[in-house]
């Protein structure tokens, strides 16, 4: 159920349109749907990382003391949902570029989504791992306040952690 919604959502924030107008390529492209009929996705995005997040993590110290094996369907559902919800979040983006004066940015920002994503990049999970480092890293290549704002969440910390753990 939660990959069926996942995938609905992000076809949804998927585009595939024709870009920026010519004439005024400042302006979002017409046929790109306006966020604010969007946004209300930010507190599902929130509850869902939040949820997966901690049964994600109650697995994980479940299979550290032997208890439950990393085979384990639940657990990999979880990561599989957790997975398509980052590269739900990742197909926003296209706000970023697309609509810059949407409140697309200060959305999530408002929200705990950004601090969840840096978080998800400190489990031993490569399929977590790519689309956390996918949403930073974009947000990363945006404004400067943005940059600065996912550097203030830790970002550079969990960076050295996580490449100390894959060194």
């Amino acid at each position: 159920l939660c990959r069926n919604m996942m995938w609905c959502l992000s076809n949804l924030l998927r585009y595939d349109g024709d870009g920026p107008c010519k004439e005024d390529p400042d302006a979002p492209p017409p046929d790109l749907c306006p966020w604010d009929k969007l946004k209300g996705m930010v507190p599902v995005f929130e509850g869902l990382l939040r949820e997966l997040g901690q049964r994600i993590n109650s697995s994980k110290k479940q299979i550290e003391s032997g208890a439950l094996s990393e085979h384990d369907p639940d657990y990999n559902q979880c990561l599989q949902c957790c997975q398509d919800t980052l590269w739900a979040i990742q197909n926003a983006q296209i706000y970023q570029e697309l609509a810059p004066r949407c409140s697309f940015v200060a959305d999530l920002f408002k929200s705990d989504v950004v601090d969840m994503i840096i978080a998800f990049m400190q489990l031993d999970s490569v399929s977590l791992l790519s689309p956390s480092l996918r949403i930073i890293g974009t947000f990363l290549c945006g404004e400067d306040e943005v940059t600065r704002s996912v550097l203030q969440k830790g970002y550079l910390k969990v960076c050295a952690v996580t490449n100390d753990r894959v060194s």
